[in-house]
């Protein structure tokens, strides 16, 4: 093998010999490839890791209600809980209320949800999700001495309503007329944003209001919860730990993972970032060919060089090894340029979305995308590149071993 790697060696550092226009124009065809290939799955990654952080940011690692209506004793629910209680950091009672949001005129449906606030930073990173104003649960009086309550609005929301940091706004909640059961009388309540959210998702954002939780109970008249969130110390433990938990309450309750509330969401990006890594990786296929191209070139240059190889005892294997190992050293170059020119596109990507707003969050739920490097995928990349490198040298590489010696010395 020291006689290959020889070999090639005495052929690859000489600029003019190795380095000429052809080989140039090949090792930039798998560049362009790999680059494009890192960017393309680094782009998804970060996509779906950005996702599955304001899911799990928002609903918990695990969430707990009552199938149809609300539970009356969270006190038992916890306690059936209590063996699973060495995998839970932490854990949140919350209360959810569809409701109207109403401003200067307008008006927008919402999600009220009142909170813990003593828990809600474990539960949920909560100050990591504020763009504007401060985590202050602290109440206010009104012009008439009324308190009036504090409220965190998403970010969407707030700029639809025209709704600034420490502006008051209007809660309206429908209630049942206890006299007259087909009638609703709406309530409303006077709250004041204390700040902005960016809860990573345009649904969140438009439409999630958040409280502390005797506030949206005393307006309810009730002191029952929707359900109760569960942060764990893994994450990836939530599938098996909500399916114990289930079996433990019963089916009249639910115990949801984060990944089965957005199962398709998920299951959709991991398929399409399948497809997108065989599509670019065509380009890589297209820029092979020229590496096959550039060693049928070779082999014609060569004649004489492997007829002298094969007259001083090289074997046809030797042959194949040695062009083989020149396709490699091809693909290897262009692969390590495509790595760097790849990196270098996925922060300048992430560098212009902190300018520029590239993606429609409306459209696309996402406001901001961070890449990602997985050593997965660029492991995945290296390989395919390389193996499709390989492919390409053989027929060349088969061909330049099975000339004669004579056909390449009888005109020297």
């Amino acid at each position: 093998m020291f006689f290959h790697f020889w070999i090639l060696s005495k052929y690859a550092f000489s600029w003019r010999r190795f380095f000429d226009t052809t080989t140039l124009l090949t090792v930039g065809g798998v560049t362009i490839g790999v680059a494009v290939l890192v960017v393309a799955m680094s782009s998804f990654s970060g996509f779906e890791t950005t996702l599955k952080r304001a899911i799990i940011e928002i609903s918990g690692d695990v969430q707990v209600f009552k199938r149809g209506g609300k539970i009356e004793d969270p006190a038992l629910i916890t306690k059936q809980l209590e063996p699973y209680k060495k995998d839970v950091e932490e854990m949140m009672f919350f209360l959810s209320q569809e409701s109207l949001v109403a401003k200067n005129g307008k008006i927008s449906a919402v999600l009220l949800q009142g909170i813990q606030k003593e828990k809600v930073q474990k539960v949920l990173n909560f100050k990591s999700r504020i763009v504007e104003g401060e985590a202050n649960w602290s109440f206010r009086e009104s012009e008439s001495g009324e308190p009036i309550a504090p409220a965190f609005l998403g970010k969407d929301l707030m700029k639809k309503m025209n709704i600034k940091v420490g502006d008051n706004f209007k809660i309206v909640l429908p209630q049942a007329n206890k006299s007259r059961v087909a009638e609703l009388r709406p309530i409303s309540r006077t709250f004041y944003a204390t700040a902005a959210l960016d809860l990573g998702k345009y649904d969140y954002n438009s439409r999630f209001i958040f409280t502390d939780l005797p506030v949206v109970q005393r307006l309810l008249n009730t002191k029952s919860i929707s359900g109760i969130r569960y942060k764990l110390d893994d994450s990836q433990k939530a599938e098996k730990w909500a399916t114990a938990a289930q079996q433990t309450i019963g089916w009249n309750f639910a115990a949801i993972d984060w990944r089965q509330t957005n199962t398709n969401y998920l299951s959709a990006i991991e398929y399409e970032k399948t497809v997108m890594f065989f599509v670019v990786l065509i380009i890589i296929i297209a820029a092979c060919f020229n590496v096959a191209t550039t060693l049928f070139v070779t082999v014609l240059k060569r004649y004489r060089d492997i007829s002298l190889l094969k007259t001083l005892g090289a074997r046809p294997r030797d042959i194949v090894i040695i062009f083989c190992l020149h396709g490699l050293f091809l693909g290897l170059l262009g692969l390590c340029a495509g790595f760097v020119i790849g990196l270098g596109l996925c922060f300048g990507f992430e560098g212009l979305q902190k300018i520029y707003p590239i993606l429609p969050s409306d459209i696309y739920k996402l406001s901001f995308v961070a890449t990602e490097i997985r050593l997965s995928d660029l492991a995945m990349i290296s390989g395919a590149t390389l193996f499709l490198c390989f492919l390409a040298t053989l027929i060349p590489a088969i061909r330049g071993s099975v000339l004669a010696p004579v056909e390449g010395l009888k005109y020297e």
